[in-house]
């Protein structure tokens, strides 16, 4: 059976997560990154991933909730030094939704970059409508070839080459499914193999032909397949390639991460 990695997924406290993640290995997906958006979803996710074969977690502090930030990094950073905790994130800049003042995003996105640069893990970044701050960000707080993704990306191709230029990897999910997602799909054929990663973004973002249902890590090899299509390759090629690049990205071998 083809391998999968879901890099980026989040699970609800009323989801039944261990037959989630079984549905998902029952395809093929067999590596999970659970991504958390506040601190104590963090501690919710790692005391769920802790039974799991080959699932991991993130600590940060979403966008949405930069307001919250009271400026202690602490809390993260020893968050951060647990076992099977594998990314800075999610943290970045919602220009689209400003649940929380721009200057507040900007200032709370710099001080997790500069966490990520102290702790040296990689970063998982939301951006959205806001490429020219988040990239310019990145410039002042995170050293020249940190590990960054850029993920569910949207933006315009041209932000794309600057940020690839810079050394991102980008993700992509059910939103290349999507009718109206030429951009998505043309931001996709920018994107080198070796630098693509797949996420499902579950519960949101669920990819055509299951729009009416919610999402789950199951659904991306359906993903996959229209991400292979796009990009010309094999299903098999680009599990192997997305794969490979997502255990890279994370530090990971195969079951287990080197910490």
């Amino acid at each position: 059976m083809t391998s999968w990695f879901d890099t980026h997924l989040h699970l609800e406290p009323d989801d039944e997560a261990a037959a989630i993640l079984d549905a998902a290995r029952a395809v093929g997906v067999e590596h999970f990154v659970l991504v958390a958006s506040t601190l104590e979803e963090a501690d919710r996710l790692h005391a769920l991933a802790a039974p799991q074969p080959q699932v991991c977690t993130t600590v940060g502090l979403h966008p949405h909730e930069a307001a919250r930030f009271a400026g202690d990094l602490a809390p993260y950073r020893e968050r951060l030094a647990r076992p099977r905790t594998v990314a800075v994130g999610e943290i970045g800049l919602d220009y689209h939704y400003d649940r929380a003042p721009r200057d507040v995003q900007r200032r709370v996105f710099q001080a997790f970059l500069k966490l990520a640069a102290e702790t040296g893990l990689p970063c998982v970044i939301h951006c959205r409508e806001a490429c020219d701050d988040c990239l310019a960000l990145l410039d002042d707080s995170l050293p020249a070839g940190h590990p960054f993704e850029l993920h569910s990306y949207t933006d315009s191709v041209e932000g794309l080459d600057r940020a690839l230029s810079r050394g991102a990897r980008v993700s992509f999910n059910g939103i290349v499914t999507f009718r109206n997602a030429d951009n998505v799909r043309a931001a996709l054929a920018a994107v080198p193999l070796d630098r693509l990663l797949l996420e499902t973004d579950s519960p949101y973002l669920t990819p055509h032909p299951r729009r009416r249902e919610r999402n789950q890590p199951a659904c991306l090899p359906l993903i996959g397949e229209a991400v292979a299509r796009l990009k010309g390759v094999t299903v098999e090629a680009l599990a192997r390639a997305t794969t490979a690049n997502a255990l890279a990205f994370f530090r990971l071998g195969m079951a287990e991460t080197p910490r």
